[in-house]
């Protein structure tokens, strides 16, 4: 190597001064809660069912 051949380290600068967080792309979905309520109510006849037994 040469004394020619150096390597610099550029701190990286922050280019938003917003107080603002990044938007992502997740956003809110009806899915979602429709799932999570088919999942409560398989879950909770199930523990109905097994209680009875």
């Amino acid at each position: 190597m040469s004394d020619g051949d150096t390597n610099q380290v550029v701190p990286l600068q922050q280019t938003t001064t917003s107080k603002e967080l990044p938007q992502t792309g997740e956003g809110y979905n009806g899915l979602t809660t429709i799932g999570l309520l088919m999942i409560s109510l398989a879950t909770g006849l199930g523990l109905k069912k097994r209680k009875k037994n």
